[in-house]
């Protein structure tokens, strides 16, 4: 059997680990199961357990199937060159889609998320660390990275963009997962994570505007 195909048929089997730990967690489930959680953790959106089937347990299975096409439709044909560190992020974004199916599915099982919210902002902490580590070698493309404008236009304002983006990522996922576990419960965590979100999301968007302006002006002068 050839090595790639192996290595699809594990991607596969560890897209399909949720559906196991449904299959053998179905029967302890109730008819209606929570589906929504508000920032205290407890339950305001509630669906059928069969609902469980169409969206959490698939999210790995999705996530496969869409990283496996996208090379293929990646008008730059960077993805598909650089495809050391593509699968290095396409295990990443599987790992962390098992995680957060298996997460979702604990919570329907257990109608709460209380005590757990913190343990899901330090999954996602160390969710951006690890991704912001490879955005370093990432090359021009449409789908994965800081895909600003000014990036896609120009491969310096990219290269220079992704390695300032990496430290940002890195740096403020492992800020998330220390306050994760260091802020006192009295602290709604939400007001922590979504300010930092945005500014690891914001700021290297508005560096590479900078950036390629910079660079237009010198080029210029």
């Amino acid at each position: 059997m050839k090595k790639n195909t192996i290595k699809e048929l594990l991607y596969v089997l560890l897209s399909l680990v949720p559906y196991g730990y449904l299959a053998l967690t179905y029967s302890t489930l109730s008819a209606t199961v929570p589906t929504h959680f508000n920032i205290h953790g407890k339950a305001n959106g509630w669906s059928s357990r069969e609902s469980l089937w169409l969206i959490p347990a698939a999210l790995p299975l999705i996530s496969y199937l869409l990283f496996l096409v996208l090379p293929l439709i990646d008008p730059k044909q960077k993805l598909r060159r650089k495809q050391g560190r593509f699968e290095h992020i396409r295990f990443i974004l599987v790992l962390f889609m098992i995680g957060l199916a298996c997460f979702m599915l604990y919570t329907a099982q257990n109608q709460s998320m209380e005590h757990l919210d913190k343990m899901l902002f330090a999954f996602l902490g160390l969710f951006f660390a690890a991704l912001g580590n490879f955005f370093p070698a990432l090359k021009p493309n449409y789908f994965i990275g800081i895909r600003s404008p000014w990036a896609l236009e120009n491969e310096v304002v990219w290269k220079k963009t992704h390695q300032f983006g990496g430290k940002l990522w890195v740096g403020g996922g492992l800020l998330i997962l220390l306050l994760a576990f260091v802020l006192p419960p009295s602290v709604p965590f939400d007001l922590v994570f979504l300010p930092l979100v945005l500014c690891m999301a914001f700021i290297p968007f508005v560096y590479s505007y900078f950036l390629w302006r910079r660079i237009k002006t010198t080029a210029t002068s």
